[in-house]
Formats: C-alpha cells, sequence, structure tokens
C-alpha cells in the first residue's frame, strides 16, 4: 500500500466509530434505529444505481469529509456520494477525504437538535456540496435541498430523484420507511 499526499495530513485525527472532530475536538455522531434503516435502506438503492452505472461512489456513515480549510472539522454524513473523476489521481484516499461529496444524506433521529442539522448543512453547502437530503423517518418524509436555496418536501407517496447529481436515480420513498412508527401528528 502507497499514500498520496491526498490521503492523510500530518495532523488528520484517527476518527473512532461514530465520532466526527468539530473544533478540534472529537463528538460523538449518535443515530437511532430508525434513522439508522432509513439510511442503509437508501444507501443500497443509490449504491446500486452508481455501481451499475459506474457514476463514481457511495460511502456510509464511517466516510469523513474535512470541510474546514482551517482543518479542525471533519464531518461524517451519514451517506455521501462523489461523482467519478473527483477522486485526485483517480484513487480513493486512505484517510479522510479532502473534497467535498457532490451529495450527502442526513437522517434525522429523535435526539438530534435542529440547530446541529441547519449547522451541518450550512457546513456542507457552503464548502460546495450540490444536492443535500435530509430523511425524516418518523415524519415519512425527505427534504431536498440544492445548492441554489430551493428545497422541497417529499412525501412517502412520492419518488426521491437524484436529480442532475446523480442521473438516472429515482426511487419510491415508501420502502425506505416500511416498518418505522410514525410519530403522533406526522404524515
Amino acid at each position: 500500500m502507497h499514500l498520496n499526499s491526498h490521503d492523510l495530513l500530518e495532523d488528520d485525527p484517527v476518527l473512532e466509530k461514530g465520532f466526527e472532530w468539530i473544533d478540534g475536538k472529537p463528538v460523538e455522531k449518535p443515530m437511532g434505529a430508525a434513522s439508522s434503516r432509513a439510511s442503509s435502506r437508501l444507501g443500497s438503492r443509490i449504491n446500486a444505481h452508481v455501481e451499475a452505472h459506474d457514476l463514481g461512489e457511495v460511502f456510509d456513515s464511517e466516510g469523513a469529509y474535512r470541510l474546514d480549510p482551517k482543518r479542525k472539522r471533519i464531518r461524517k454524513p451519514d451517506l455521501s456520494f462523489v461523482a467519478k473523476g473527483r477522486f485526485p489521481g483517480g484513487e480513493l484516499p486512505t484517510g479522510n477525504m479532502q473534497l467535498v461529496p457532490d451529495l450527502i444524506a442526513e437522517s434525522v433521529s429523535p435526539n438530534d437538535l435542529a440547530v446541529e442539522v441547519e449547522q451541518r448543512i450550512g457546513e456542507f453547502f457552503r464548502a460546495g456540496t450540490k444536492l443535500i437530503w435530509i430523511l425524516q423517518p418518523h415524519e415519512r418524509s425527505i427534504w431536498v435541498l440544492r445548492h441554489d436555496g430551493s428545497a422541497q418536501r417529499l412525501t412517502e407517496q412520492q419518488e426521491l430523484s437524484g436529480e442532475d447529481v446523480v442521473p438516472g436515480f429515482s426511487c419510491p420513498i415508501a420502502p425506505l420507511f416500511a416498518g418505522i412508527p410514525a410519530l403522533p401528528g406526522g404524515d
């Protein structure tokens, strides 16, 4: 195995599973069972499409991205996609990714704070992410957020699209949330 300069930075922290690096400190990123299940279901569907069409790489919640130019923030979205041809030298890095994902998905758990979700969205968009999906398993909906500022809330009767970021990808939303109980007052 050989390391390239884009693989590891001298001060890259080695992150434990389920942790991110925020303002120079490890921060646990817990995920509830329903959120994990919905994210996993979406991940298997998008990964199958991406592999079948050779579109790039899909990463689970352990794919780490260095977003802050001062190297104090390393985020791990629940799901991410990087288009083909974007990795330096065409090779996956050994350590944290030094580029911005084209797409991320975050699956909201009941213990997630809205301010923290908003902060994550802002960080990824400021860094250059094009498309963000916010899964709300207990509400059975997905917010589609675009870099241009437009947004759309999709319900379980609709389909999720990769738009121009993951060309040709679409999937019905209902199966992603099957078996997950709705919260009282949800859709």
